[in-house]
């Protein structure tokens, strides 16, 4: 009844989803516990797992989508693109590439071990294998480790998870669109996707090249002045914030267009704005203008409307639930401590890459919708990977301060 009665009234779902995100956040909070938890929380608790009172539509999906896109800008603006550069060159790569392909392989051999179609068995691969960059920002935001070596690098696995995976979902998309496929339409799509990455990536490096050449050019105390001088040509009070926000979407938009999701142009196109180039009192005016949208409205919703995605009636094998949550979790920590034993990190800093990139979420649940909604995964399977998600991410919040904790101790300031 009442789910009939909020089906037509996207305002007074925001509002519940809204009281009880941040209620329940708050009360975590106070418990020294992540938010995140508790704004997880509220979408289960409203969601079809218990009250049944909201479930996900096409409303909630862009509201997610805009709060993902904040959220992201507030992650790129706390990261130096020359720390970010250090934590993916050399031997740091491997991070990235352990956290990823352990994992999605773990996922491909329980399909096969449940006897799974081929494709349900890559789909689950991929969504175990995902490190939802939005959640590990979050996350770490929490904890106030966003700005550190390891915070940085754990943002930059994520960063190439998704990446990674978002190419092996296009290749996956197109694959379940032929009825008959050969190997070299494999192949061939396998290199259009890639060209593709390619060539958003050399917009970026263009891009990040030319804002150098900018700065080079102008001396920097000078900046700030040039940059108030051609903004007082616009009438608009809010022209830089306006402007700031355009820059950014244009990657945003590009990374779409090349088949990657918004989140990876969002994040490198927040990534490129320099205090610098901007000028101190724009680009603090921008950072406090967004902070407040994200976590003041934006990001408990998102998660909580996360919650919303968890069925556990839909649930008929337990077994197999159990499998895939204790098998995503272990191939992800194995994953990214054997990546920064490679990289050469101590034991303690490659168990806390490994524990931290446990984080998924909101990709793995586009992954999976989409898998789902092309009749490659039947409901419980779905489920299944929606659950695995949010325990994974529910336990992630909940354990990861202990192992910053033992590295403060081991490497005091």
């Amino acid at each position: 009844m009442i789910n009939e009665l909020l089906s037509h009234h996207l305002f007074v779902k925001l509002l519940l989803l809204f009281i009880l995100s941040r209620f329940l956040g708050e009360l975590f909070e106070q418990m020294k516990k992540p938010a995140m938890i508790g704004e997880l929380l509220a979408g289960i608790l409203l969601g079809s797992s218990v009250l049944g009172w909201i479930s996900i539509d096409s409303q909630l999906k862009v509201i997610a989508d805009i709060a993902v896109f904040f959220l992201v800008i507030l992650a790129g603006l706390e990261i130096n693109i020359e720390e970010m550069k250090d934590a993916i060159k050399g031997k740091n790569i491997w991070i990235s590439l352990m956290g990823f392909f352990i994992p999605i392989t773990s996922g491909i051999l329980i399909g096969y071990a449940f006897s799974l179609s081929l494709f349900s068995s890559l789909f689950l691969g991929l969504c175990i294998a995902i490190t939802a960059l939005p959640v590990s920002i979050r996350l770490l935001m929490d904890i106030g480790k966003l700005n550190t070596d390891i915070g940085r690098k754990i943002v930059s696995v994520g960063a190439m998870n998704d990446i990674l995976a978002l190419m092996i979902l296009g290749v996956l998309v197109n694959l379940t669109n032929s009825q008959e496929v050969s190997l070299l339409d494999v192949i061939f799509l396998i290199g259009k996707i890639v060209l593709k990455v390619v060539v958003f990536f050399i917009i970026v490096i263009f891009a990040y090249r030319l804002i150098n050449w900018i700065m080079n050019q102008f001396h920097i105390s000078n900046i700030e002045t040039i940059v108030d001088k051609y903004l007082g040509l616009f009438k608009s009070k809010e022209s830089a914030f306006s402007f700031i926000l355009l820059f950014i979407l244009i990657f945003s938009s590009l990374s779409e267009l090349v088949g990657l999701h918004m989140v990876v142009g969002t994040f490198f196109g927040s990534l490129l704005l320099r205090k610098e180039i901007l000028g101190e009192k724009h680009y603090r005016t921008f950072e406090k203008n967004i902070h407040s949208i994200s976590m003041g409205f934006l990001s408990p919703i998102f998660f909580a409307i996360i919650g919303l995605a968890i069925n556990v009636h839909e649930i008929n094998n337990l077994w197999f639930l159990l499998i895939v949550i204790i098998v995503s979790i272990a191939s992800k920590v194995v994953g990214g401590f054997i990546g920064g034993k490679i990289a050469g990190h101590t034991n303690m800093e490659a168990l806390t890459l490994g524990i931290a990139v446990n984080g998924r979420g909101l990709m793995e649940i586009v992954i999976a919708t989409i898998a789902y909604e092309k009749g490659v995964i039947d409901a419980n399977l779905y489920s299944v990977l929606i659950i695995m998600g949010m325990v994974a991410t529910m336990l992630t919040s909940y354990i990861i301060k202990i192992p910053f904790s033992k590295l403060e101790i081991l490497s005091p300031k």
